[in-house]
């Protein structure tokens, strides 16, 4: 009987098997830091306009900053229910909590601010015109632009 033929059958079964537990390993480790990094971010963060009912929260976060509550309309981020972080549409004025990790929040909030300014930059020239139009046909005149 020739050896040769079993040895490299199991010279093949212990590669597999190797190759195998490899990727189980590989597997693990990857689902590994998916678990780590899943524990460092939030669920969710939503980034919304204030509302009036969310006054209080935004003189707590402006005295834990040791600013004051941004001025004008107010887009703040949301985490888990608590308001984060808070930026001013018109002038970028912001206030975040120094106990969370906000910077990435700020940016977010910097980022919506300004395709906010956008669209009311946008907008601000057609309702000019609309309100414009409405006023000649109230006041019986024909408008000519």
């Amino acid at each position: 009987m020739n050896p040769i033929p079993f040895i490299a059958r199991q010279n093949a079964k212990t590669m597999v098997a190797d190759r195998l537990r490899a990727a189980e390993a590989a597997r693990a480790a990857s689902a590994a830091r998916t678990e780590r990094a899943a524990s460092r971010w939030p669920e969710a963060v939503v980034v919304r306009l204030a509302r009036p009912s969310d006054g209080r929260q935004l003189e707590e976060l402006a005295q834990l900053d040791s600013g004051s509550v941004p001025a004008g309309t107010v887009l703040v981020a949301e985490v888990a229910g608590a308001i984060r972080a808070a930026i001013s549409v018109e002038s970028g004025a912001s206030i975040g909590d120094p106990f969370s990790r906000t910077a990435t929040l700020m940016d977010l909030l910097a980022l919506r601010a300004s395709q906010v300014r956008a669209d009311l930059a946008h907008a601000a020239p057609a309702a000019a015109e609309v309100h414009r139009a409405a006023r000649v046909a109230t006041e019986g005149g024909i408008h000519h632009p």
